[in-house]
């Protein structure tokens, strides 16, 4: 014991033993106040040592809660009215009524910093704290304020309400039986104010203050000692259950595992890692360069043993979750590698058909008015006649451009969207083909186009292996995805990896990060479906 906590010690055994003998001999108040003010003020006290002494993780708690023991032990003559006679008297008189003022702000602080019994700076409940204690000598020598200590309790109880309103998952589970029990030690107090000590008021309010104390002090331990359990299992979690099981283990909902790697941080599934709300979370890293980051509760910053435990009992979890998301991370930046080279090829083929349109289009299709404004001056029939053929050669030239830029896409498409599109294809199709179109609005240019390629390869695929059967086709949009699907009642037997045509549509699909299913059983039709989703890439007309 440092010599700090022995002359606390030696103090709080001076106080209790002259309050005994003061209260048994001179005390002119009723014997229960004086036995309730003695008992609660020395059983504080002593409690406060112990954990000032015994306990390092409690030190700042056992140092409050044995000042407020202390300063009870000091006020108590006061409270029960020792006699003017008694030896000593004007000294514990003198000495008790700062002590009697100062345990209002001692309690004060009790109860504003629990459950971890520091307060930050700046904060409200500093704020609250500091005025409490500033109040003391105030009203010492002002004692008309003394009601300024209603507003103080007042104020005091609306923070710590406020708090508890305002507070995450965590800190409402440590707080939930502090925040009722100071509640009520601020009515008791209150009561004390304004009718004076007596026994009921006295040992009830100090009972609330302690409770409250007791209840900070063990609440999350005792919270923590069944997560000791859900601790020893994290050894067995798979990887993708990983951060729900610290989660629940540790009794935050918003608990969050993060992989810091050279290209930014991951979550779990692989996706760059964006809080929505840094501010009200703390960060712990696991491991010297950290393989893991738990982005939690701030309450949990105060337990690190437990952190510690948890993160050591699912390490070989948390390292299979980073070697996943790192994969994941790898296959997602692949498809949207895929993405970009698809959105690239689309928008040079558009590019591509645009100069065609306004360079060498244009210019063709002036020699072919320019030789149709020749045919009426032409005298003779055989000239017109190779003026004409001239003009059809010019005609087909032009056919072939438009072939070529548009890379075999109808204009249609290009200029009213893919439902005009496809009822175009119905309508020039060897068979019948029965059309269910519902899409509100046109959509991303590469999105029709790999569609609107679909449907083509399906019915192509119909009439070649079904003659000229029925087909169905449906193009809907549902939510986030645009479900194209050919369903035909041939043979079936159709498989992706059977031919060339089906696997390029599927890699063409996967461009756009699509997938492409083929439902084909022999002899029971087959269903050609691709899920195309709908965001993906900038639009552009």
């Amino acid at each position: 014991m440092n010599r700090r906590r022995l002359v606390a010690a030696v103090a709080v055994l001076t106080a209790i033993g002259a309050d005994l003998w003061l209260g048994v001999c001179y005390a002119t108040g009723p014997w229960p106040l004086v036995a309730s003010e003695i008992t609660l003020g020395g059983c504080c006290a002593i409690t406060g040592l112990v954990l000032w002494s015994a306990v390092r993780s409690r030190r700042r708690a056992g140092g409050l809660l044995t000042l407020f023991g202390l300063v009870v032990l000091v006020g108590a003559p006061y409270c029960f009215g020792l006699s003017a006679a008694a030896p000593g008297g004007t000294l514990a008189r003198l000495l008790g009524e700062p002590a009697y003022w100062l345990r209002y702000a001692v309690a004060g602080h009790l109860l504003l910093s629990c459950p971890s019994f520091r307060l930050a700076r700046h904060s409200a409940e500093s704020v609250v704290v500091r005025s409490g204690y500033a109040l003391v000598p105030i009203t010492l020598l002002r004692p008309e304020i003394w009601p300024a200590w209603l507003l103080f309790t007042a104020v005091a109880a609306g923070t710590l309400a406020r708090r508890f309103a305002l507070a995450s998952p965590g800190r409402r589970h440590d707080e939930a039986f502090v925040v009722p029990a100071a509640v009520v030690a601020s009515a008791l107090y209150t009561g004390m104010l304004v009718t004076g000590p007596n026994t009921v008021l006295t040992g009830a309010a100090l009972a609330a203050v302690t409770a409250a104390f007791l209840g900070g002090l063990l609440g999350r331990r005792l919270a923590f000692a069944s997560v000791g359990r859900a601790v020893r299992r994290l050894g067995a979690v798979p990887a993708d259950r990983v951060e729900r099981a610290l989660a629940e283990a540790l009794h935050d909902p918003g608990l969050r595992v993060v992989f810091p790697t050279p290209a930014g941080r991951l979550d779990v599934a692989g996706a760059p890692f964006r809080p929505a709300d840094v501010r009200r979370r703390a960060e712990t890293p696991l491991g010297a360069e950290p393989r893991a980051i738990l982005v939690h509760d701030p309450v949990l910053a105060e337990h690190r043993d437990l952190l510690a435990s948890a993160s050591a009992a699912a390490r070989l979890a948390l390292d299979n979750a980073r070697l996943h998301a790192e994969l994941r991370a790898k296959l997602a930046e692949g498809r949207a590698s895929r993405l970009r080279i698809a959105v690239a090829t689309d928008r040079e083929r558009r590019r591509l058909e645009d100069d065609l349109r306004h360079g060498p289009r244009r210019r063709l299709r002036e020699i072919e008015r320019r030789l149709g404004d020749l045919l009426p001056l032409l005298p003779d029939d055989r000239d017109r006649t190779r003026v004409r053929h001239l003009q059809e050669a010019v005609r087909d030239g032009i056919g072939e451009l438009d072939r070529l830029g548009r890379g075999l896409l109808p204009e249609v498409l290009t200029t009213r969207g893919l439902g005009p599109a496809l009822r175009e294809m119905a309508r020039w199709a060897p068979g019948e083909v029965h059309l269910d179109v519902r899409l509100p609005d046109r959509l991303d240019p590469l999105l029709e186009a790999t569609a609107y390629y679909v449907v083509s390869e399906g019915l192509q695929n119909v009439t070649k292996h079904t003659g000229r059967r029925a087909a169905r086709v449906r193009a809907v949009r549902e939510d986030a995805a645009l479900v194209v699907t050919v369903a035909d009642d041939g043979p079936g037997g159709a498989r992706v990896d059977g031919g060339t045509g089906l696997r390029g549509l599927a890699d063409r699909v996967a461009a756009v990060g699509g997938r492409l299913t083929v439902d084909s059983p022999p002899g029971g039709g087959t269903v050609l479906r691709a899920d195309l989703p709908v965001a993906v890439g900038p639009a552009e007309s």
